[in-house]
């Protein structure tokens, strides 16, 4: 069992409006923002402090949009929430927190999405540093 320590702030990219709202519900009374796209998605991370970002990156992009955004935010916990069977191995998508199935029951996704479990497997991707001269 897991302890939620405080309230977070959760970004669930899901262009499905109905399974982001279910899933918002299970997380309360955290607060939950809702984006249908990677690209809104993106832009909700620079206007608002999340602190978890829950998304399937197997979606067209995704695999850039987890790189840049563990760059981009090293404080970011990142769920990697997909249908895929590789999310059957908790490592698959090496640079999220965790990694769920889709669907997981309702204890699983929200220990993975508040709990602190740390299951990535590249831990020291830093942020991109103008080059200087």
């Amino acid at each position: 069992m897991f302890e939620e320590k405080k309230l977070r702030t959760v970004l669930i990219v899901e262009p499905d409006f109905s399974l982001a709202r279910l899933t918002s519900r299970l997380l309360r009374p955290h607060s939950v923002l809702h984006a249908a796209t990677l690209g809104f998605a993106d832009d909700l991370l620079s206007r608002y402090l999340v602190d978890v970002l829950v998304f399937d990156p197997e979606h067209l992009g995704g695999f850039d949009f987890l790189v840049a955004t563990a760059r981009a935010y090293p404080d970011l916990r990142v769920v990697a929430y997909s249908p895929s069977r590789k999310a059957d191995d908790s490592t698959a998508f090496g640079l999220a927190h965790a990694t769920l199935r889709k669907p997981a029951s309702d204890r699983a996704l929200r220990e993975a999405v508040l709990g602190d479990t740390d299951r990535r497997e590249f831990r020291n991707l830093k942020r991109s540093q103008p080059e200087r001269g």
